[in-house]
């Protein structure tokens, strides 16, 4: 392509640039008194010709967010936010977007979404203090409370509400600490349907207690060992496997990982063993330590038994 080639298709493009900016102007003022089929075919006629034209990306999708078509208006907020992304009126509108939806998913109570929703209006501007103080009440609801801290710490207002998170922050770390000593003193009696329903209770309130999240993992897998299908007894390793992780120098977690591999499948040795090994090397002269050496020196033996069987 020669050189006054490309000086015309500039020129062009300029022009159409020009006069987009000269239409939106008008469409801007359809915009503002309502009409908004006829500012939506405007619009689209725009961005058929300059479809890089950020500015008129981002009132179409002011337009169809007026109209109650969310979804196609999200659609136009990220082509604006692409386009330009250091201009401001695109990134508010994206984020108010997010932030609205995530309210609207809050009020619904799905929480997660709440939760991923206001969290991507909150990256947009972590200084905006609306998305923010959105996210930490999903936070809240979730039982995500150190989060949920952090981000109030940040709100510079309104004052009411951040005092209003914070006293919802105190009352779900109490609901939460009185359903653990309920669930604890019924898991210490072996009672693990009722200790797993006051466990599960604290949770939900409080996400970032780790002897909470202990016990709780331990309840739900004891409660579901104790029912003993075979997919039961899975999700009971599962969730042993979860408290192992909480508390690497747990004994039980690994002693009843065992259990639940012998369970399963008596004959899968490698996982029975292990686990039975790396409980007593945790628990040498503890609470589970007879139960361990007993355990691990008959499931020794019965290896023995059908390796000799076989022949190897």
């Amino acid at each position: 392509m020669n050189n006054s080639i490309k000086i015309s298709l500039s020129l062009i493009s300029l022009l159409f640039l020009s006069c987009a900016s000269g239409v939106l102007k008008e469409v801007n003022l359809l915009y503002d008194s309502g009409e908004y089929k006829a500012a939506v075919k405007s619009l689209n006629a725009i961005i058929e010709n300059t479809p890089e034209n950020a500015d008129a990306h981002l009132l179409l999708g002011k337009t169809l967010q007026a109209q109650g078509k969310s979804s196609s208006a999200f659609e136009e907020f990220k082509i604006a936010n692409k386009l330009a992304p250091n201009n401001k009126d695109a990134a508010s509108a994206l984020q108010r977007y997010f932030a609205d939806d995530g309210k609207q998913k809050l009020a619904a109570g799905k929480i997660e979404e709440a939760i991923s929703l206001y969290d991507r209006a909150h990256k947009l501007d972590e200084s905006d203090s609306e998305s923010s103080l959105g996210l930490a009440n999903a936070l809240i609801k979730f039982g995500q409370l150190s989060k949920a801290e952090g981000l109030l710490d940040k709100v510079s207002g309104p004052k009411e509400e951040v005092n209003k998170s914070r006293t919802q922050i105190e009352k779900r770390k109490k609901i939460a600490s009185t359903a653990f000593t309920k669930g604890k003193k019924a898991y210490d009696k072996g009672q693990y349907s009722s200790a797993k329903k006051h466990m599960d209770k604290a949770i939900m309130n409080n996400r970032d207690d780790n002897d909470i999240k202990y016990y709780s993992y331990m309840s739900n897998g004891l409660f579901l060992y104790k029912k003993g299908s075979r997919w039961q007894i899975w999700d009971a390793i599962v969730e042993f496997g979860k408290a192992a992780a909480v508390n690497p120098l747990s004994a039980e977690a690994n002693y009843y990982q065992a259990l639940g591999y012998l369970k399963k499948d008596d004959k899968d040795f490698d996982n029975i063993l292990s686990f039975y090994e790396k409980a007593l090397e945790l628990d040498v002269d503890g609470k589970f330590s007879s139960q361990i050496k007993k355990g691990l020196k008959k499931q020794r033996q019965r290896k023995k038994v059908l390796d000799e069987f076989w022949g190897k």
